[in-house]
């Protein structure tokens, strides 16, 4: 942080972060595509046991709140 001010002196931060490292096992693995498989789309399979919604679960009322 530089600020050209002399009551307020310069201000050097750092922070280190210790690398993120995640390991799944082969079974995890296989159990996150499977979950992952459900939300894909292909479309020239037309059946619906692919998705465990319907369009009634998607339709319903809606309020927006914004503020300006």
């Amino acid at each position: 942080i530089w600020v050209e001010h002399p009551s307020y002196p310069s201000t050097r931060i750092s922070a280190r972060l210790p690398s993120l490292v995640i390991h799944f096992s082969p079974a995890r693995y296989h159990r996150i595509m499977q979950v992952l498989k459900i939300f894909q789309y292909d479309a020239s399979d037309n059946s619906l046991d692919l998705h465990p919604w319907s369009q009634t679960d998607l339709e319903g009322w809606l309020s927006l709140l914004s503020w300006k």
